[in-house]
């Protein structure tokens, strides 16, 4: 930041599960810090729905830190400052959120199922209900390794085995996204 030009430089990458501080700062019309104001100002994150947005926190000297965590990995990610009072509202330039350190492995049936990045329970990760596939026909089953809120982990060199308790046949499934 600097008095008259505003913020210069873009916003970097994120990690999910990882904190962020971000710095607001209170300025008028010019872009010159406004040191006297109390405003209150909050930020939210409108690109991941399952994160929870820091507190409303008051200016104090014309500046503000909140701490952000992202719970969804995704591209084009932006942070928008709220503020309910005459102060105007602004959008950070848009970031990159990567999953975060691998957790654990996941199984879905694709044609019935789908994997719900950014939550924290196995239960609401998966949408669709898995019904019953007639004997001697086949289906898909992907496979992934995950971070604890369920987004797909890119680059591992990882693979697992699938096997059907009834039949005792194993298969050799190559995890997707990996």
């Amino acid at each position: 930041f600097s008095n008259g030009g505003g913020v210069a430089g873009t916003a970097t990458g994120a990690k999910v599960n990882t904190n962020y501080p971000v710095t607001l700062y209170s300025v008028d019309q010019y872009n010159n810090q406004a040191n006297d104001s109390t405003n209150v100002a909050s930020i939210t994150t409108p690109n991941d729905a399952y994160d929870t947005p820091p507190a409303q926190s008051q200016f104090n000297n014309g500046v503000v830190v909140v701490n952000v965590s992202h719970h969804t990995a995704g591209n084009n990610f932006h942070l928008v400052t709220t503020n309910g009072s005459t102060l105007t509202n602004n959008n950070s330039s848009s970031y990159n959120v990567a999953a975060s350190t691998p957790f654990q492995v996941v199984a879905w049936i694709p044609s019935q199922q789908t994997l719900v990045p950014g939550v924290s329970t196995a239960a609401a990760a998966f949408t669709g209900a898995v019904s019953v596939v007639a004997s001697n026909n086949p289906f898909n089953v992907n496979v992934a390794l995950t971070d604890l809120y369920f987004n797909v982990v890119t680059g591992s060199s990882a693979s697992a085995s699938l096997v059907d308790a009834t039949e005792a046949a194993a298969v050799q499934v190559t995890p997707i996204n990996l």
